[in-house]
């Protein structure tokens, strides 16, 4: 039943069609970053100011019917909010989990290719599927030295990384 349901042309054109609501979006890039264990600590007033500017007041939906589900959460404010907000997390490499992720990178070599980076943050990222010109674009982008060495410096080459993945359309979609 599941071989049928995963190979049907329903489930496989149903990708990209609901885009995660702000609050999810906040909650997934806090979760990465491993910023906000205890509650008490930072407060959520800041997530849920950072949800309602993406277009999401909590407890305040729209309608009755609620919030959209599609790509009205994508237009040019809310997405700008999006990006901002996911490069600021994820661009600090000394969160705990950056560090976290620099360390699985990074820890069973002294070396990685920019491809092999590229493919380690997108699946630290939740097995993020990027399409073969959005990569293309994003290794030309990044394109500097070959292999990148394991060093003082990986943390910011891992956080680039990280923010040009956050701000691909296929990120933003997922």
């Amino acid at each position: 039943m599941l071989k049928q349901l995963f190979n049907s042309d329903e489930f496989k054109n149903s990708a990209f069609d609901r885009v995660r609501w702000p609050v999810e979006h906040v909650v997934n890039i806090v979760n990465i970053a491993g910023v906000f264990n205890d509650p008490y600590e930072n407060g959520f007033q800041a997530l849920v100011s950072k949800s309602a500017m993406m277009g999401q007041e909590l407890l305040n939906p729209p309608s009755v019917e609620g919030w959209h589900t599609g790509r009205e959460w994508i237009d040019s404010s809310f997405l700008i909010e999006r990006v901002n907000y996911a490069v600021e997390m994820l661009g600090n490499p000394n969160t705990p989990g950056m560090k976290n992720i620099l360390q699985r990178i990074g820890s069973e070599t002294t070396s990685i290719s920019l491809s092999d980076l590229v493919d380690a943050c997108l699946y630290e990222l939740g097995c993020v599927e990027l399409d073969e010109k959005t990569k293309s674009i994003l290794l030309s982008e990044l394109g500097q030295e070959e292999p990148i060495l394991i060093d003082a410096n990986f943390g910011q080459r891992v956080g680039q990384v990280m923010e040009l993945i956050v701000a691909s359309r296929e990120f933003q979609l997922s």
